[in-house]
């Protein structure tokens, strides 16, 4: 399992944050954000890349990382704004370390669909017990983008993040870096839910950093002691072999409630018993009133968790994964039969809706490695534009051709009955966009051509410093058209905002020295008791007659 470490937060001006100090922090960089000046180059050795994610809308210039750290920079004007919001999370140790960014930007693919410009980076440093950290850094712009660059902000997206106080964005994460394992052929999962209801031990305490540097420099703490015990009990308890827990069919719950609300229950159930009859259900008559068991199939629901029995088939899991979709479940926690949670999976990867409290068998994996990773590869590239992450997938096959032993016969087929394809379910998050063609086009070659040019955050991480720009290398790049149908064309009304946004910086610059100035001569009077702008002539005592 993966430290499920996740969290997000939002860039407050008012608290002495920007976003250039963020984009500096992440890209392990040097910047002046107005409040302080401030090096990170020091962690530079740690940052393994990073890249621009940008919806289908926004100009190309911006998934350069000088455009992008302009724009972002220049956009705020109130002194109390609001200027993106951070998301870090956690990456599983299984992933190979070249893996790290395409996991990270297809966690982060769902809030690009949705309109938001992001900037992803990928560390690896090495944790308290010795072992890899990875994990991503990652901004989120707050206002939309469209083919002129930033515009108004958009209030909506608060309320995703606000939603069930955080835990419906967490299991979208959660979900994503399962699904990317999955898809992969990785063998791991992250489960954002409280320990208690894990059923694990309590977490660690944390233990500030300088504790960490005493006992580094050889004195001892019983901080770090007591916590190297307890993980050394934990590590005990992993090696015992334990023998898995065997039920009778499947238990489904939604990964983002904790708590059983009877009256929100009984409201769902109606709207699934609703939408149910409205594709052509019916329902058996079960003898607790409160179970709704859809006729024909092995697929029962009593408003908080879906039931499937243990001779359930594919066309049940999709009945189930469909209907969690109409229900806004953003991912699903699976109890039972590890058989019946493969169906699940192997139904639930096609449309993102996977669950996040286990990992699917070998077999499972294969064969959601099969059919969905040619999707991965098209999500990512219509969003990356530089290509800068398509460079690590490029060598990344999908699973085997040759399924492993244990694939089960029910789950190679899915044939979806007519009434479950007449189910349409809204995607939460995730848009479907227009596949992207494998024809050289002008636009292919220049983003050839301008990955070169932007720096990798790899080397000398001086990405955040414009006066240090990595030359390109000629190694590798295709020749160019005897045109110049290469060359970024200036639009005028992107020239015309940039005009405007740098007019406007100028102008706040231009008060603040105004303002500057009057309290400095008010002070001068205080101290002096004359204005010092005031002539001689004007301050000299006036004759007497």
């Amino acid at each position: 399992m993966g430290f499920s470490y996740i969290h997000f937060a939002i860039i407050q001006r008012s608290k002495g944050y920007t976003a250039l100090a963020r984009l500096g922090y992440q890209t392990c960089g040097s910047v002046n954000d107005g409040f302080r000046r401030v090096s990170y180059r020091a962690y530079a050795a740690h940052h393994l890349g990073g890249a621009v994610l940008l919806p289908k809308h926004a100009p190309a210039e911006l998934a350069d990382l000088l455009e992008f750290v302009a724009a972002v920079g220049l956009r705020e004007n109130r002194r109390d704004a609001q200027e993106g919001r951070i998301v870090d999370f956690a990456i599983p140790r299984a992933v190979p370390s070249e893996l790290l960014l395409t996991v990270a930007a297809f966690v982060l693919l769902p809030f690009v669909d949705l309109g938001m410009a992001v900037r992803v980076d990928v560390e690896c440093p090495p944790a308290t017990d010795g072992e890899p950290n990875p994990h991503a850094h990652a901004y989120l712009a707050m206002r939309a983008v469209d083919r002129y660059g930033f515009g108004a902000k958009e209030r909506s997206w608060n309320q995703l993040f606000w939603r069930d106080r955080g835990r419906h964005v967490r299991s979208i994460i959660a979900a994503r870096l399962t699904l990317a394992c999955a898809i992969l052929c990785i063998d791991a999962y992250v489960d954002p839910r409280q320990n208690e209801a894990k059923g694990v031990d309590t977490p660690e305490p944390r233990v500030p950093g300088v504790l960490f540097r005493l006992h580094d420099a050889g004195r001892s703490v019983h901080q770090i002691e007591d916590l190297k015990t307890q993980r050394h009990g934990k590590k005990a308890r992993k090696a015992q072999p334990r023998t898995p827990k065997v039920t009778s069919g499947l238990m489904i719950t939604n990964a983002a409630a904790y708590k059983k609300d009877p009256n929100k229950a009984a409201a769902v159930r109606k709207a699934f018993a609703k939408k149910a009859t409205e594709v052509g259900y019916e329902f058996e008559v079960a003898p607790d009133e409160q179970l709704l068991s859809l006729a024909g199939t092995a697929v029962s629901f009593d408003g908080v968790a879906f039931r499937l029995m243990e001779e359930c088939e594919a066309e049940d899991a999709e009945i189930v994964v469909l209907f969690a979709r109409i229900l806004g479940w953003p991912a699903l926690v699976a109890e039972g039969d590890a058989k019946v949670a493969d169906l699940v999976a192997v139904a639930g990867a096609s449309i993102d809706m996977f669950m996040v409290n286990r990992s699917p068998s070998a077999a499972a994996r294969h064969m959601i490695s099969q059919t969905n990773f040619e999707r991965l590869k098209n999500a990512i590239a219509r969003a990356d534009r530089l290509g800068i992450v398509s460079k690590s997938l490029a060598v990344v096959a999908p699973g085997p051709a040759v399924a492993p032993a244990g694939v089960a016969a029910s789950a190679t087929a899915f044939e979806v009955e007519p009434a479950v394809a007449a189910i349409h379910a809204e995607p939460i998050l995730v848009q479907s966009g227009p596949e992207v063609s494998a024809e050289p086009t002008s636009e292919a070659i220049l983003a050839n051509v301008r990955s070169a040019e932007v720096t990798s955050n790899s080397g000398d991480r001086a990405a955040m410093d414009p006066t240090i720009i990595s030359a390109p290398s000629p190694d590798g790049l295709e020749d160019l058209p005897c045109d110049d149908s290469w060359k970024i064309k200036p639009i005028p009304d992107v020239v015309r905002q940039n005009a405007r946004h740098l007019q406007l910086h100028y102008d706040r610059l231009q008060r603040q020295i105004a303002e500057a100035d009057e309290i400095a001569r008010r002070m001068t009077i205080q101290v002096n008791g004359h204005d010092p702008h005031l002539s001689l002539a004007e301050f000299s005592p006036r004759p007497r007659r």
